[in-house]
Parts: C-alpha cells; sequence; structure tokens
C-alpha cells in the first residue's frame, strides 16, 4: 500500500505493527508498540494531513472513530464499518436481493448438536486472512464469533474502486488457503493469483447493492465462493492483499486512484499497455522458529535483485522483517511476488523465489515436504 502511494506522492508516513525492512526504504516509519490503541496518539503527534489504513484495524470501528477526529480519513468511516463487516447485515442483504450468503447463526441461536458439525465454521466477528476460522467441533458460549455453513467451491476475491458517482472492478483473483500453500491452518490465506474469468452478472449485483446501501468509497473488495454462483464470504472495505497484484499494471497506481475517489474526484482506472497477463503473490510461512539475521537480509536482496535498477515500489518481494527480528513457527517470513506472460511461467518464477528464500532463511535445501 505504502509502495503503491509512493510512486505518486512524495513523503509518506506509515505506523504499523512491524515497521519492515522495505517499508522503512519506502517511508517514514513508527512501529507502534499497542498496536492498534497507539495509533491515534502517533497520528495526533504526526506531521500528516490525511490517513488511510488497511488490514484488522478495520475491525474497530469506534477506534476509526476516533482516528477521523484527528486527521482527515481517506476511505470507509465506522458507519460502512459496522455494516459490511457485520454477517447478519450482509445475510438481510443477500436475502432482500436475493442473492447467494452461506447459512450464518449467532452462538445461542443454534448448537454444533444440532447440525453435522463438518459442514459448518466457527468464525470471529474480528478476524483478517481467515485467522481463528475453525471447524465447528465443539460447544460455544462466546459471543465473539458465529456459526457459518461451509460452502464448497473455488475462494475468489474481487477488487473494487468506488467514487461518490459509481464504481468500477479492477480484477478478480482466485486466493490460495490453507497448509496445501504452506500456510499454518486449514484457512489461512496464503497467496492468490489473477485470473481472467468473466465476471459472474450475480457478482456484479453484489458489488453494485454493496456500494449503494453501505455508501462504499475508495479501494475494497469482497471475498466469496465460485460455483455454479458466487456465494459472498466477506466485504474488505479497504486495500486488500491481492491489490498490489493489480496495482503493477495500472498507470499511476491504485493508491492514487484511491486518495483521488476519497476527495470526490470521478477516477477511471487504465491498464498500462503491454501489462504481464498473470500477477501472484505468496506468504512464505515459518516451518520452524529462527533469527532472521543482518547475512539473510543481504542475501536476499541479492538473490532477487532488489537494486536500485529494480524500484521499491514494484519489488519482488515485500514484508522483508528487520534483522534481528525473531520470526515464530507458523508466523510469516516475507511476501513473494511474480508475474509474467501466464500462469505456468509467473508459478515457475515464484516457485524459485519462494526456494531461494527458504534456503537463506532456513539454511537448508528445500525437502520434498515443503509446500510451495
Amino acid at each position: 500500500m505504502a509502495a503503491s502511494l509512493r510512486r505518486t506522492h512524495g513523503e509518506i508516513a506509515v505506523a504499523d505493527m512491524f515497521a519492515d525492512f522495505d517499508t522503512r526504504q519506502l517511508a517514514q516509519v513508527t512501529q507502534l508498540k499497542h498496536y492498534p490503541w497507539s495509533a491515534r496518539d502517533w497520528l495526533r503527534r504526526g506531521n500528516v494531513n490525511a490517513w488511510c489504513y488497511t488490514g484488522g484495524i478495520e475491525n474497530y470501528p469506534r477506534l476509526i472513530a476516533r482516528l477521523a477526529e484527528e486527521k482527515t480519513l481517506l476511505g470507509n468511516g465506522p458507519e460502512v464499518l459496522r455494516k459490511v463487516r457485520d454477517p447478519f447485515w450482509l445475510r438481510q442483504v443477500a436475502a432482500n436481493v436475493q442473492l447467494a450468503f452461506p447459512v450464518t447463526a449467532k452462538i445461542g441461536e443454534v448448537s454444533p448438536v444440532d447440525f453435522q458439525r463438518s459442514d459448518w465454521l466457527l468464525k470471529p466477528f474480528r478476524s483478517a486472512g481467515g485467522l481463528r476460522v475453525a471447524d465447528a467441533a465443539r460447544p460455544i458460549k462466546s459471543r465473539r464469533f458465529y456459526w457459518q455453513q461451509k460452502v464448497a467451491g473455488q475462494p475468489m476475491s474481487v477488487a473494487v474502486l468506488s467514487t461518490r458517482n459509481r464504481w468500477q472492478v479492477i480484477g478478480l483473483a482466485e486466493l490460495q488457503v490453507g497448509p496445501s500453500y504452506g500456510a499454518p491452518g486449514k484457512y489461512i490465506f496464503a497467496g492468490a493469483v489473477t485470473s481472467e474469468m468473466e465476471i459472474d452478472p450475480e457478482l456484479m449485483k453484489w458489488i453494485d447493492v454493496i456500494h449503494h446501501q453501505a455508501k462504499m468509497i475508495g479501494l475494497w473488495g469482497i471475498d466469496f465462493i465460485q460455483t455454479d454462483r458466487p456465494t459472498l464470504l466477506e466485504v474488505n472495505p479497504r486495500w486488500t492483499a491481492t491489490m498490489p497484484l493489480y496495482d503493477r499494471c495500472i498507470e499511476k497506481g491504485l493508491m492514487n486512484a484511491h486518495v483521488r475517489a476519497c476527495l470526490n474526484e470521478d477516477v477511471s482506472i487504465k491498464r498500462q499497455p503491454n501489462s504481464t497477463a498473470t500477477a501472484m503473490n505468496r506468504i512464505l510461512y515459518a516451518d520452524q522458529e529462527v533469527q532472521f539475521t543482518d547475512e539473510m537480509l543481504r542475501q536476499v536482496l541479492s538473490a532477487l535483485d532488489l537494486s536500485p535498477k529494480n524500484p521499491l515500489p514494484l519489488p519482488a518481494t515485500a514484508d522483508l522483517p528487520m534483522p534481528g527480528t525473531r520470526i515464530e513457527l507458523g508466523h510469516p517470513v516475507c511476501t513473494l511476488y511474480a508475474a509474467d506472460k501466464d500462469q505456468e511461467s509467473a508459478e515457475q518464477t515464484l516457485h524459485q523465489n519462494i526456494a531461494k528464500v527458504q534456503c537463506i532463511v532456513f539454511g537448508d535445501e528445500i525437502s520434498e515436504g515443503r509446500n510451495l
């Protein structure tokens, strides 16, 4: 997100939990020790005139409201968040316009003894990237979770840009989820690949309904399951993990369009001519605990040719930890990117780069058991 913004804006500031190496090359970075609660003090003291958010902070609409009192918010405010992050609001919208949404129930409405457990999920109201989503295995009383019936099919996402007057689809992507792609949990996001699949008319209707009823603005996305029809899972009301895949082939970058949309300008997304057909990303998760060192960083930068000739705003990797960072088992090491003329070529490049980083960080050749 910072890389995209840097393409068209001079100086930017970033505050987050990790303050990774590559982010520090792009912006003035502050590491928030009490994330996300210390964000308000940072914003109050910082020399910025506007701000926007991404990631799990969307789960705290009250905090978003307080931050918006400090400086101008470029993005969806707390009223929007309370709607689109509520699965029961989405359930009602689906019922009203006859669109597909999984059977969803509150804790207390039903119990695992009332249904075939293997067909249901236990999902937290506050989550991101599939964290803490689990198969329904036991009775639970916590109101921080809800039940949702599983839907078989291909997990996908669509990226959208909304202005006050209209919306535009930026692109579609197939989501890669779970241990088959190296993620430490069954429902945890691991990566994505852009898709040239024609957009289903029902998905277009979903986008239109959410855009108008929630009054969306700027960049946002929908996660859904594609079967014979798209079944919506959740709305992500901000920059998403798939947007770097499109940002590489959009003139002036997606964050430039986001800022302009939030300032009530009419914006049209234009793809660069001769842009690559397929783009992919993959999060490399640690399969053992490791300390990231200066030498590891040097070798990764060299192996992936991250030099002045390969500008940071369009890197082969991102989220590189600072030397000295202790990476726990199952935690992300970094994110790898690849783009090429077709999916097979992009996958080959991506897998080669993953293998290089694994060899550098974990000090051994890639074993047959590791998933790429």
